[in-house]
């Protein structure tokens, strides 16, 4: 975080990516999943990441941190050749306190889900820059859901498990929509 945070954090993506996501696929949590990254530490000088932190709050009685699971952390930090760590955070407050923290927390994700997301900007970062691209929300959800069934075509836990990954005239008809964005591998999750 580069600058003093002036808000906080915005829940609608993650909240939409879970409750809102298309309902193309069966068992679609199990297939879709979404992990946010909590923290990176990273270099001021060369802006290359030192570590990932996944966060958990922790309690007076200090809770089990072996019960969080760090492992898509693991993968992006050992591809990344740096460490992750699990970070246990207790602040001490007041019960009232905790109780109001909560209270409006709870708050927050009540107006998020009524004031859902209207319009996604996207522009795929990977190789350089490509045009800034446009979205309403369930076209956004083609394309994360494009992205998902591109790896399922060489996910061997995917394949080994028997099930029927998408709906080929629903990725067709995203297909015709999203030509632009469309890999030719992508092209394989169509039957001919």
């Amino acid at each position: 975080m580069s600058r003093p945070r002036r808000f906080g954090h915005d829940y609608a993506y993650g909240l939409e990516h879970y409750e809102r996501f298309p309902e193309q696929y069966e068992r679609m949590e199990h297939r879709f999943k979404l992990a946010d990254v909590d923290w990176c530490e990273f270099c001021g000088y060369c802006h290359s990441p030192v570590m990932l932190c996944e966060m958990w709050r922790d309690r007076s009685k200090p809770v089990d941190l072996n019960d969080k699971s760090t492992t898509v952390m693991g993968r992006l930090a050992r591809g990344a050749g740096i460490p992750v760590y699990l970070v246990g955070v207790y602040t001490y407050r007041p019960p009232e306190v905790q109780a109001e923290i909560d209270r409006l927390n709870a708050r927050v994700l009540e107006l998020t889900r009524q004031w859902p997301m209207t319009r996604i900007r996207a522009q795929e970062r990977t190789a350089g820059r490509s045009e800034v691209a446009g979205y309403v929300p369930s076209e956004w959800w083609e394309v994360v859901a494009g992205r998902h069934s591109e790896h399922h075509l060489v996910c061997e836990d995917a394949q080994r498990s028997g099930e029927r990954l998408a709906n080929p005239h629903w990725l067709e008809a995203v297909q015709q929509r999203h030509r632009r964005i469309w890999t030719p591998h992508q092209q394989l999750l169509i039957p001919s």
